[in-house]
């Protein structure tokens, strides 16, 4: 038990964290969009207009950002990834907008937070979940940590599981334990090294790097109750234990249920309708294309969008890799902890085998059902057929519809 004032205290770090932060991400991402040519071809706009702005400056972004809506209305827009530079890519109309619909949003919540700066850690966030304002900006500022840090510091892995007859011997807890060793951490870092991010970059104008440190995975159990799988995972590591925690639960929303001719007549109603390809699915339009698509096409025939709910959840599971992997992927700290030390990983990636062997292997291998069905397993039985179109990648594909 804690006293009050050791409470309080608490409290009074949770709320300093927080609003570095937050007042970190606007300022960073204010740094990290281009706006030069803006100034170049506005008479109002200035460096020092983007710094102390004006309601003009509000303004005019949201002009540019409405031209650009209307070029890429019109289908008079470039594709982005067809051309050569970052710096060209950012002119495009689809970045112009992005650039100048974030830019006014950043510069109107960093005035929130410059206007509240005499409050106390504590008296700001608490007064800023209070009131609109308050909470439009602190939204903002969490959405900018997202994009910063959820992209590349977590990783769903919900394609995780052993094929047979490896799942007689629980192999899909292994492959779930291996997940969180050093190895793999150290492989995502390697592979994902310098690596540029394509958004980001045409929103600056030149290449931007982004951290490759992965510190939390996320994924799914077949059904709404429990995993076989991934239920009493713990990993000892060098400094602690990590487990695969149960979040709670999907909404059950999806396409599932939309065969690929409905999903083509709900385009094509849209297309009728609005005259045009709203949803085209390019580089930096927006994530989930097919989603899009099916709830435009639903709201075109004046149809509810909960139709995309399929009631079918699933339970959710999160798994952290660092002690501090939380505060990393809110943007109070850019070092991860982690569970692990890197000084040698074959070893530590090995002891999680022969944990697995020990814990759960070795009491599977003890009982003869087992071992028969291992030995009675045939290879060919569990091809499914040759003749699958596998370039497929929905289950909702293979759906066959009745004319």
């Amino acid at each position: 038990m804690e006293t009050e004032d050791e409470w309080q205290e608490r409290v009074d770090q949770i709320c300093a964290d927080a609003r570095e932060g937050l007042e970190t991400a606007i300022a960073r991402s204010i740094e990290n969009i281009r706006y030069d040519d803006f100034i170049a071809e506005y008479d109002h706009l200035t460096e020092e207009k983007f710094t102390y702005p004006d309601d003009q400056v509000f303004e005019v972004l949201a002009e540019i950002e409405e031209e650009a809506q209307e070029t890429i209305d019109n289908e008079n827009d470039q594709n982005p990834e067809k051309l050569d530079s970052w710096e060209a890519r950012s002119e495009t109309a689809l970045f112009r907008k992005k650039r100048a619909r974030t830019l006014q949003k950043l510069l109107r919540d960093r005035k929130y937070f410059e206007e509240h700066s005499d409050q106390s850690d504590t008296q700001f966030i608490k007064q800023g979940l209070e009131n609109e304002s308050g909470r439009r900006a602190i939204k903002t500022a969490m959405k900018e940590i997202k994009k910063r840090r959820a992209g590349a510091g977590m990783m769903n892995i919900s394609v995780c599981g052993a094929i047979p007859p490896y799942n007689h011997l629980i192999g899909g807890k292994l492959v779930g334990m291996a997940l969180t060793g050093p190895k793999v951490i150290d492989a995502y870092r390697e592979k994902y090294n310098d690596t540029v991010s394509k958004i980001a970059s045409s929103m600056k104008g030149e290449p931007v790097v982004k951290s490759e440190d992965i510190v939390f995975y996320d994924t799914t159990g077949l059904f709404e109750v429990g995993s076989a799988q991934y239920d009493r995972i713990r990993v000892p590591a060098d400094s602690g234990q990590i487990e695969y925690e149960e979040l709670g639960y999907t909404q059950g929303y999806g396409s599932i249920q939309f065969g690929p001719k409905t999903r083509k007549r709900l385009s094509q109603v849209t297309e009728f309708k609005e005259g045009r390809k709203v949803v085209r699915g390019r580089f930096g339009e927006g994530i989930a294309p097919r989603m899009r698509k099916i709830r435009r096409g639903l709201q075109n025939c004046g149809l509810d969008g909960d139709l995309l709910k399929h009631e079918s959840r699933r339970v959710v599971y999160g798994v952290d890799l660092a002690e501090n992997a939380k505060a990393y992927l809110r943007g109070e700290t850019d070092e991860p902890s982690y569970y692990w030390t890197f000084d040698d990983i074959e070893a530590k990636q090995q002891s999680i085998y022969d944990h697995w062997k020990e814990r759960w292997a070795s009491k599977r291998i003890q009982k003869p059902e087992i071992l028969d069905r291992i030995a009675e397993f045939d290879r060919d039985e569990f091809i499914l057929s040759s003749e699958i179109e596998f370039a497929q990648r929905q289950l909702s594909d293979f759906i066959v519809e009745n004319n």
